[in-house]
């Protein structure tokens, strides 16, 4: 007589490194719209002119990494608000009046610790 047994194991996929941060770009402007420049974490420059206002963006980074936000109205007149935030927390903010540029950049910090990716069930026979 033969008995067997199934045995379910479930193996993760899990490293010790750099964390992931969801960044969020903003801008606002009385004018109702303005002229953006974002650099993101991966080196892309996005341009994006009279554009509506309030807009945003997000993007995921992996690792530290350099951002950069600059607004300016596309009105003489009014304010143009920009902020960028990290994991919903406010990073940065700053506002002008007029048709002057505001600018946000610098690293973001995500520090270290356990990613784990989704885990992979195995079945073996005993």
């Amino acid at each position: 007589m033969l008995l067997a047994s199934c045995v379910t194991d479930v193996i993760y996929d899990c490293r010790y490194g750099s964390t992931v941060a969801r960044v969020r770009y903003e801008v606002t402007s009385t004018a109702g719209s303005a002229d953006i420049e974002v650099f993101d974490a991966d080196g892309d420059l996005g341009t994006y002119r009279r554009e509506p206002t309030p807009w945003s963006l997000t993007e995921r980074v992996h690792g530290d990494a350099y951002v950069r936000l600059r607004a300016r109205s596309s009105q003489p007149l009014g304010t143009v608000s920009a902020a960028i935030y990290v994991d919903g927390v406010l990073w940065g903010q700053e506002t002008g009046v007029g048709a002057v540029d505001v600018e946000l950049y610098g690293i973001v910090e995500t520090g270290r610790g356990w990613s784990c990716g989704y885990g992979m069930f195995v079945q073996t026979w005993e």
